[in-house]
């Protein structure tokens, strides 16, 4: 039998522990790179995509919900997961369209992230879309209730940083959409 390795770490077994259509929880036993026997619990998520949705007038839509995860309401900027075959970029505007009845002028990708890298392999890409006017009568899915949030973009990195902001891909998406606003300024 051959010896399997992921990075430094030889599996020496992997069983699957539990599936839904969303996520599958994943119990791997390793041997780590300094010899000692461990094991891995690993989510693995559907990627997905998130927007922050900007006006001509640097106003940006956020959305307000509440999640069952962490039991209390969050605010976020639009997102929601790559059905299948579908890329993220159509991911971004499917999202921005059903959830606020927006649509861009402009889409300009931010790159990817991990939302926590030791346990959850769950990518999520970035995308700031500018030019956003309402287009369409919002149709979130069933069990979505979101109050959405209209405000000037420099009030919700402040958000961030006051820490009223803290969705993951949300500050992520909003700090580096900051960044790259003020580098185009320069």
């Amino acid at each position: 039998m051959s010896r399997v390795f992921k990075g430094p770490f030889e599996v020496i077994s992997s069983r699957h522990i539990y599936t839904n259509p969303w996520i599958t929880v994943r119990e791997d036993e390793v041997i780590r790179p300094g010899g000692t026997e461990s094991i891995f619990g690993v989510v693995d998520m559907m990627g997905g995509s998130s927007v922050l949705a900007m006006t001509d007038d640097c106003q940006v839509y956020l959305a307000r919900e509440f999640k069952y995860g962490v039991q209390d309401y969050s605010i976020e900027t639009v997102s929601g997961g790559l059905e299948q075959g579908e890329l993220p970029l159509e991911t971004a505007i499917r999202e921005l369209r059903e959830e606020f009845g927006l649509e861009a002028r402009e889409w300009i990708s931010l790159g990817m992230i991990h939302p926590f890298t030791n346990v959850i392999n769950s990518p999520s890409y970035l995308f700031l879309a500018r030019g956003v006017e309402m287009k369409h009568e919002p149709k979130p899915d069933p069990g979505e209730k979101i109050e959405v949030i209209k405000l000037p973009f420099a009030q919700a990195v402040n958000m961030v940083m006051r820490g009223e902001i803290t969705n993951g891909s949300a500050c992520a998406l909003i700090l580096k959409a900051h960044f790259f606003l003020e580098a185009e300024k320069a």
